[in-house]
């Protein structure tokens, strides 16, 4: 697979991805792709997360989004999301790639909604990932309790309630 792909493309790694691991995860994308081969790179800002209710929704719970909301902010404590607004300069450090372009962006207003199935497949790769490596009675009850938030959204979701993240950053890096 080594230097065969014309682009990567990467996207939702906030939750998993610390910075000082920056460096070498790029240098690694990079070896996937043919020399003048592209890396792309989009995250949603989670300090931009929002909740949003749809129209002709009447008073619905949002317990579980809340709670979601707050965990993607704080998802762990060796995680932060300040490397996202700084994407583009982790990409165009020496020895990675060309910037080609580094850009924020709003989502737009009619993909609100949609945006909920892509936040329920990371909260359900979070959930996976806080049991596998729990190690202590307390970690494994916190999975479980994710697990719990995660089904309460999921019915919050179905009633017109969600999650909106308003800014996207996207970077483009040529190699």
């Amino acid at each position: 697979m080594l230097g065969t792909f014309d682009l990567v493309h990467v996207q939702n790694w906030t939750l998993i991805w610390r910075p000082e691991t920056c460096e070498s995860l790029i240098r690694n994308l990079l070896t996937l792709l043919k020399p003048g081969g592209f890396l792309q790179w989009t995250e949603s800002d989670p300090n931009t997360n929002r909740l949003i209710v749809a129209p002709g929704s009447t008073t619905p719970s949002t317990e579980g989004v809340e709670e979601i909301i707050s965990i993607f902010n704080n998802p762990r404590p060796d995680i932060n999301h300040e490397w996202i607004p700084r994407l583009g300069e982790y990409l165009s450090q020496p020895n990675n790639a060309d910037l080609v372009a580094w850009e924020r962006y709003p989502v737009r207003k009619e993909l609100q909604m949609d945006w909920n199935i892509g936040s329920l497949f990371v909260c359900e790769e979070l959930g996976a990932a806080v049991r596998k490596s729990a190690k202590t009675e307390q970690e494994v009850a916190k999975a479980d309790t994710l697990r719990g938030v995660m089904e309460k959204m999921a019915v919050e979701m179905m009633n017109g309630v969600g999650i909106y993240s308003e800014v996207v950053v996207a970077v483009v890096g040529k190699k």
